[in-house]
């Protein structure tokens, strides 16, 4: 018995020494919901919009809102998010419909209107719905693995709409307009549906989503060198194809997408996260306020980590601590995840899935 309080108070020392070193989940909290308004005066708009473009940047709300009820287990980040989802959803049109389509067909979908590149051209995009998608199947994995929250009728009902959706109006609808939409010729693209499909496949089982996900994983890996800048960091290239290293700014996606496989057992393990985490530390951060451009750590990036990088926070307080002080991209997506990364490293794991 007395062997088991000092244990049980060596533990509570423990736990109150290390949570000092880093910020807590309230500490980030506060400072997510400092922003929480005016990210949904931006979000809510972009989601009732109708335009794909829109629901491309809508991605990084979503994912604010599915860290932060990960991090605390608080629903009204989950009813957030969801309300986002249903609203993207409700917008969506018969492709016959749209006048611009390429396509034409029976499946539901959205025009482009404002993306910069292309202006107001109508047409629809693989592109710009996978990169929004992929935080949408990753809220539904969380709610699949979560029987506190998948067995309540609100969110079960929302949960079997949205999974239906998906299934029929993103992955067979780009699948079936041909298979370049989904097999895409860049590494960044591909991890969009690669995580989409992972998800689809662990929660229904289907095969035809395992095979989208295996062949990322084993091309990915057949892409990944020693990296020139340090031999326990790695890079590789943008395209399947000849060419530069992986930029950082798309990289992102890359990256969340390894520790969403990662975490879910699908693939890569302690030591890929590792020369992830040198790379990002040692290669692309190099000091303070210089940061590289690409994975070989060539060229002037922005410092603009949010989408992914900073994920690997939660397996390193020393990282943790470094992203604590970057004032770079600091939104809810970045508040966010750094709760969960917080969550995480002092608890063990998130509160969702439980």
């Amino acid at each position: 018995m007395i062997r088991k309080l000092i244990m049980f108070f060596f533990y509570l020392f423990n736990v109150s020494v290390f949570s000092q070193n880093i910020q807590t989940v309230d500490e980030w909290e506060k400072k997510f919901l400092k922003n929480w308004d005016k990210e949904y005066s931006i979000a809510y708009v972009q989601s009732t919009s109708g335009d794909s473009w829109k629901f491309y940047n809508l991605a990084y709300s979503i994912d604010a809102n599915n860290a932060m009820f990960q991090a605390t287990g608080k629903t009204i980040y989950l009813d957030r998010a969801l309300l986002y989802i249903n609203n993207i959803q409700k917008s969506a049109i018969v492709s016959a419909k749209i006048k611009k389509s390429q396509f034409k067909d029976n499946y539901l979908g959205w025009p482009n209107h404002t993306a910069p590149s292309l202006g107001d051209d109508g047409k629809e995009y693989p592109l710009f719905e996978s990169y929004c998608w992929r935080y949408i199947t990753s809220l539904l994995y969380i709610i699949k693995k979560s029987p506190a929250i998948y067995s309540n009728k609100k969110y079960k009902s929302q949960f079997d709409s949205i999974l239906a959706f998906t299934e029929k109006n993103i992955f067979d609808k780009w699948y079936s307009r041909g298979e370049n939409n989904i097999y895409r010729s860049n590494v960044h693209m591909s991890s969009h549906w690669a995580r989409i499909s992972m998800d689809l496949y662990l929660i229904t089982s289907k095969a035809k989503y395992k095979k989208v996900t295996d062949f990322f994983i084993d091309k990915f890996k057949n892409q990944i060198i020693v990296n020139p800048k340090n031999k326990n960091a790695i890079s590789w290239k943008a395209s399947w194809k000849e060419g530069k290293a992986q930029d950082v700014g798309h990289g992102n996606a890359v990256v969340s997408t390894v520790i969403d496989m990662y975490e879910k057992k699908t693939a890569f393990n302690n030591m890929d996260i590792d020369n992830l985490i040198i790379t990002f530390d040692k290669v692309i951060w190099k000091s303070s306020y210089e940061f590289a451009e690409r994975f070989d750590g060539s060229g002037n990036g922005s410092g603009w980590f949010t989408d992914g990088l900073i994920k690997l926070g939660r397996y390193s307080r020393a990282l943790q601590r470094r992203l604590e002080k970057h004032d770079k991209g600091r939104s809810t997506q970045f508040y966010g995840n750094c709760a969960l990364n917080s969550r995480i490293l002092l608890a063990g794991k998130p509160v969702y899935p439980n």
